[in-house]
């Protein structure tokens, strides 16, 4: 390859990474995702070391005709994924284009892998970006409550002094809750990743393959039931700094984890045999050079119009909604700026609010309206509001001043509580589910949709229907705020 080809090709790739980074940090910055993209990573460039990379992909097509079809049509999906992405926000269609051009390159480039060893990396690529917020919080709530059966064990047989309450352990001097993090979930993403690259950088054999992968299930189990356990011991023993202190609870998490991680990394080292290699196929037919593989996705790039610019003042949407009659201001909550940043928008309030006369009630707002193209910005009620331990009930709908709100309960075994909400899509109230996303997809692809807000409500107590008079105050106070701005 000559020096000026090589470094436009050099340049172009280099071009794509710095396209796809913001997807790729958020992603790695998120509490939910950090860990197993710290080790999966840095396993990645050992795995690499040890068992040889495909090289640099010189020129791209001449592999044969089934194998070109296959990797032109890789690079057509990544530029169709990128234009989606970027157009209706959604970061996870925008690591699928990544790991779409990443597999188009490769098998049009790698001559040294087989079409079936591009795509098994590609299936890894998908493993490590590709997880939807909506698949993460279904699984983990699962994941959730065997961890906190197992951690009702200690408690039953008298040996530690705690409660268990829903989705939390209620010490004498200290409530532990057990949040999503906590569901091991990461985890056994870490601990797959690892078995899966480690069986791709080594000889075939099957008895290794079911052996790191039965490792990677176990080994996963074990290092969350472990860094649980160090917690709870932690806190029962009074160092309840291991949990208020973000940086030494990071710290203290990462470190009861790294054994059981550096444990699967000696396990694939040990039994690592290296694949037979292969020599480079032949280019018989027509190649062009690389870089012309990224031109079309950073076309796509340039094409799409960035983030729209933050507004001036707060949105009319907004105004007086922290502010609900016959209340007064009693928490904010301590998320509410890390939500700001997570929806993309500086307009959002989170706050609960006590009754200034009658009989003593609270009531919590959670409202927000972003043009962020970050993501969908259309969640389901549930995956926020829902634990182990908790029913999650959807209820009917209601009109209330010309608007539509959803209800919703949660039942416990300690009390209850019920809640009222609605998003609002181009000047339509709109429920949480499936249909939402899709029509805020669709709108977004033909240039609208461009602000999404949402309006929720909880309240203590069952859900009544008829709704209360306190209720239906609340709601037709918000319901004209929302017909207010809908006027010309």
């Amino acid at each position: 390859m000559r020096f000026g080809t090589q470094l436009t090709s050099v340049t172009a790739l280099a071009c794509l990474a710095v396209h796809f980074a913001p997807a790729v940090a958020g992603y790695a910055r998120d509490n939910h995702y950090r860990s197993h993209f710290l080790f999966l990573w840095v396993f990645v460039a050992i795995a690499w070391w040890r068992g040889g990379g495909p090289g640099f992909p010189e020129r791209l097509g001449g592999l044969g005709r089934a194998r070109d079809a296959a990797g032109w049509t890789a690079l057509a999906l990544a530029v169709l994924l990128d234009y989606c992405g970027l157009l209706t926000g959604s970061s996870t269609i925008q690591r699928l284009a990544l790991v779409a051009t990443a597999t188009g390159i490769a098998v049009l480039g790698c001559a040294r892998w087989s079409t079936r060893r591009c795509l098994a990396w590609s299936a890894f690529l998908v493993l490590c970006f590709g997880i939807p917020y909506s698949a993460y919080f279904q699984v983990t709530n699962v994941f959730r409550s065997g961890y906190l059966w197992l951690l009702g064990v200690p408690s039953r047989l008298g040996l530690l002094d705690y409660e268990v309450d829903g989705a939390s352990l209620l010490f004498p001097h200290y409530r532990l809750d057990i949040v999503e993090d906590c569901s091991g979930f990461t985890q056994l993403i870490t601990f797959v990743g690892l078995a899966t690259a480690g069986a791709l950088v080594g000889a075939p054999r099957t008895g290794r393959i079911v052996l790191l992968f039965a490792a990677a299930a176990g080994g996963a189990v074990l290092a969350n039931g472990f860094r649980l356990l160090v917690f709870v011991l932690l806190v029962a023993a009074g160092r309840t700094e291991s949990i208020d202190e973000p940086w030494l609870h990071e710290t203290l998490g990462f470190a009861t984890y790294l054994p059981f991680v550096l444990g699967m990394v000696w396990l694939i080292l040990h039994t690592h045999r290296p694949a037979p290699q292969r020599d480079p196929l032949p280019r018989l037919g027509r190649s062009l050079p690389t870089w012309c593989g990224a031109v079309p996705v950073l076309a796509v790039w340039l094409a799409v119009p960035g983030e729209p610019a933050p507004d001036s003042g707060p949105p009319a949407f907004l105004a007086g909604v922290d502010a609900p009659p016959g209340y007064r201001l009693e928490l904010v909550a301590p998320n509410e700026a890390a939500e700001r940043d997570g929806y993309g928008t500086p307009w959002l309030v989170n706050r609960r609010f006590v009754a200034t006369s009658g009989p003593e009630r609270s009531l919590e707002v959670f409202a927000y309206l972003t043009r962020s193209r970050a993501h969908l910005n259309v969640h389901q009620i549930s995956n926020c509001l829902e634990v182990p331990g908790e029913e999650f009930r959807y209820g009917p709908a209601i009109e209330v001043g010309g608007r539509t709100f959803w209800t919703f309960e949660i039942v416990s075994g300690t009390g209850s509580w019920h809640g009222y909400y609605a998003f609002h899509v181009d000047g339509r109230d709109c429920d949480d589910k499936i249909g939402t996303k899709w029509d805020v997809f669709l709108r977004r692809l033909r240039g609208r949709a461009r602000e999404v807000g949402l309006t929720r409500f909880l309240m203590p107590g069952p859900l009544r229907v008829p709704i209360p008079p306190d209720d239906q105050a609340v709601l037709a106070w918000r319901a004209k705020q929302l017909r207010d701005l809908s006027k010309p």
